[in-house]
């Protein structure tokens, strides 16, 4: 038997031809779960990316958040210093 692994699913290339036999009800059945659980997959894997994407947009202020907050750190010390 050969099968390639799909998440918690495992696709069997080597099932028997005797596919007029078999229950079509059960094959619709792991069709539908198979069908909601890649729609369930899609809709987390869009929302991680969202989420990233967030992040990634929050980074570049956030640096130049700290280089304003460093900036103004330095001028108070020299400022500072200058009075002693």
């Amino acid at each position: 038997m050969i099968g390639i692994p799909l998440g918690p699913f495992l696709l069997n290339l080597m099932r028997p031809h005797r596919r007029a036999t078999a229950a079509p009800r059960q094959d619709s059945q792991l069709v539908q779960y198979a069908q909601e659980e890649h729609h369930e997959l899609k809709e987390k894997t869009e929302s991680k990316v969202d989420e990233l994407k967030g992040d990634a947009a929050a980074v570049p202020n956030a640096v130049e958040a700290e280089h304003e907050e460093h900036a103004a750190n330095e001028a108070n010390d020299t400022g500072a210093e200058e009075h002693h």
